[in-house]
């Protein structure tokens, strides 16, 4: 019974995720808060809801349950079934970490464009508790990863840990600038994305790339999103921030001239007369 719930939420996790997949790309090229970027950026960010949710339970299930899950021979003996358990926890605590970051990037994706720069109302528990849950779990995994000699958990914990400093960082800090909820919005998305194509990748596309990426290769595939989609993030932040900084400087201008033509006083001085009347 636990695997056929098991398998039913995997196979509604890929077939949700390949739309996710499709659609990650509109809302990236399309005009940016015309129709088509909000309707289907909704249609992919829900996709990413879904993917993380079901991806959180099948990892659950599977962390409880490891034997039941992927339905392992008992009578295997109690030596491999030890190793064949540490392998599947191991490796779903990777991937709860990773749908904890797919869901955290999405919906703090989707806040910042409703609340803008209204910070206060991200400060609550249950908008704080995943993000600090995720930054935990980027911790812990980075530190197995360097104690098992694992690139990819380091990797993977690293951006975890990054990407819960980041939101942290924007909901407490005490100035922003008038367009960082939309920085904040494009990388949370580009997060999403990334967890999707990573999947994908070293899921699906293993069968199709794995007569390429073998031995220390099979990392590309996992590594590769990531990668791409941080330089992207990189530079479209650099763009909006160098863009920030020319309103701010045009504002600062403007008041220093405002400041410079304004009169002196009402008062004027009486230059014909004596000095001793003035």
């Amino acid at each position: 019974m636990i695997h056929f719930i098991h398998q039913c939420l995997f196979y509604s996790h890929v077939a949700i995720g390949t739309v996710a997949l499709f659609t990650f790309w509109v809302p990236v090229f399309a005009v940016k808060g015309g129709a088509k970027h909000k309707s289907v950026g909704k249609i992919f960010a829900w996709s990413m809801y879904t993917v993380a949710i079901t991806g959180l339970f099948m990892t659950l299930i599977a962390l409880a349950m490891p034997l039941q899950t992927y339905d392992i021979d008992p009578n295997l003996s109690p030596v491999r079934i030890a190793e064949i358990t540490e392998q599947i926890r191991l490796m779903n605590s990777f991937l709860f970490m990773l749908s904890l970051l797919v869901l955290n990037s999405t919906h703090h994706a989707l806040s910042v464009v409703k609340y803008k720069l209204n910070r206060d109302a991200m400060k609550s528990t249950m908008y704080l508790l995943p993000i600090i849950l995720l930054g935990v779990c980027g911790i812990g995994m980075a530190v197995i990863g360097y104690l098992k000699s694992q690139v990819l958990f380091m990797v993977f914990g690293g951006i975890s840990i990054s990407a819960s400093f980041g939101m942290l960082k924007y909901i407490f800090q005490r100035e922003v600038t008038h367009n960082r909820w939309l920085i904040e919005h494009f990388s949370g998305l580009i997060g999403s994305g990334i967890g999707a194509y990573t999947a994908f990748f070293a899921f699906g596309g293993r069968r199709i790339l794995g007569h390429i990426f073998v031995g220390q290769l099979q990392l590309i595939p996992w590594i590769a999103p990531a990668v791409i989609g941080t330089a992207f993030t990189f530079w479209l932040t650099r763009k909006y921030q160098q863009q920030a900084k020319k309103v701010v400087a045009q504002a600062s201008s403007s008041r220093k001239s405002e400041v410079a033509n304004a009169p002196l006083g009402n008062e004027k001085l009486n230059t014909s007369a004596p000095l001793s009347q003035q």
